[in-house]
């Protein structure tokens, strides 16, 4: 593979979205398809997508010449300085008075998305608005509060205290003694199911997917050898909470819980999907056990002609204000997404769990062999 890597005009403008027949019907072409994809997802304009093509698909080396050059270019072009453009006075979103609203818009949201992107969390805009958040969110009980210090009744929340755990422990604040107490008060308000509740003020029995997604997202981002027993205990017991529920499901009814769920969004962890709970999951190394497969059918149900998977929701935050702009917008509904392509490829070759599923899988896991093996 070249440098300057491009997608076919067949695919990239002329996408025919119905779903694809089994791919094991046509292994030639599928195995063509897919080093097409990966090309696609390698194009140098979007670093970002490059560096996880490179890092969580083909599984090069974070220290290879090729990754460390790509790294680099996360900062100078793409989504990260469009994002960081939009920046005000070099240290907020939208709201200056609160980094949570509005949803889905203000500074809490943008510096999420920025830590996905493996944007760097050295650089003085990103971390003036990380400490603006904790000097204006943290409360003393050690979690993170939706409402700023502006405004009276405010509590820690489970999900905003997992969430910005997780984005300020990938922009460096792991050893922040901050951080250590928003991890401690999430591991002291895992309720006895296993799972987080946001709606603790009410003493629920029992937790919510989304807000366990949310801690769960926090804990993860803790490096291994740095998680403490407590740390281990709880992501253990969240895991078994989400896969108990096939991570959409009633335990009791089997039935799904949300029809939302099922659309995958980007930006991610703005609202819940199978796809990035199921992410989570690989991540935290959980990917042979076999209550995944219901949501690895989603995934696999979803991919489009050409072995790309489109963007079924953009999510749009509340406001009395227009709310279609309420929004990050990077991608277009509808349209074959770089960020949910990579997403389903990555959790897809992670998880290779059934006979059907190799059968079905095998010849675009073999073209993703061929890439790993492949000069970038």
């Amino acid at each position: 593979m070249t440098e300057h890597l491009s997608l076919g005009r067949s695919i990239r403008d002329n996408m025919d979205t119905a779903p694809l027949m089994p791919l094991s019907e046509s292994p030639n072409r599928n195995r063509k398809d897919s080093l097409h994809v990966i090309r696609w997802l390698l194009e140098p304009s979007q670093p970002s997508i490059r560096y996880l093509t490179l890092t969580e698909l083909l599984q090069h080396s974070p220290t290879s010449r090729q990754v460390a050059a790509t790294r680099k270019r996360i900062m100078l072009e793409g989504w990260v300085p469009r994002l960081l453009r939009t920046q005000q006075e070099s240290a907020y979103w939208v709201n200056p008075r609160s980094c949570y609203l509005p949803k889905y818009v203000a500074t809490v949201w943008h510096l999420q998305l920025l830590a996905v992107l493996h944007a760097d969390g050295s650089d003085t805009r990103i971390r003036n608005s990380c400490e603006r958040f904790l000097r204006m969110h943290t409360m003393p009980d050690g979690g993170f509060s939706c409402a700023s210090s502006s405004y009276h009744g405010k509590r820690s929340e489970e999900c905003l205290t997992g969430r910005m755990t997780a984005a300020l422990v990938r922009f460096g604040y792991s050893r922040d003694e901050r951080i250590r107490s928003a991890v401690e008060w999430l591991l002291d308000h895992q309720l006895a199911d296993g799972g987080w509740n946001c709606d603790s003020p009410h003493n629920p029995r029992h937790s919510s997917i989304y807000s366990t997604y949310m801690a769960l997202w926090g804990l993860s981002e803790i490096p291994p050898r740095s998680r403490s027993s407590g740390v281990r205990n709880a992501i253990e017991r969240g895991v078994e909470f989400m896969l108990a529920h096939r991570l959409f499901k009633s335990h009791r009814t089997g039935r799904v819980i949300n029809g939302k769920w099922l659309d995958f969004k980007y930006p991610p962890n703005v609202g819940y999907d199978v796809l990035h709970s199921l992410k989570l999951m690989t991540d935290l190394g959980v990917v042979s056990d076999t209550r995944l497969c219901d949501a690895l059918d989603v995934v696999e149900s979803k991919m489009a002609r050409g072995g790309l998977w489109l963007l079924d929701r953009v999510p749009r935050g509340w406001s009395r204000e227009d709310a279609s702009q309420r929004t990050i917008q990077l991608e277009k509904a509808g349209r074959p997404s770089k960020w949910i392509t990579l997403q389903s490829l990555i959790v897809l070759s992670h998880t290779r769990r059934t006979e059907r599923a190799l059968r079905l899988w095998h010849p675009l896991l073999s073209g993703i062999e061929v890439a790993r093996g492949s000069r970038v």
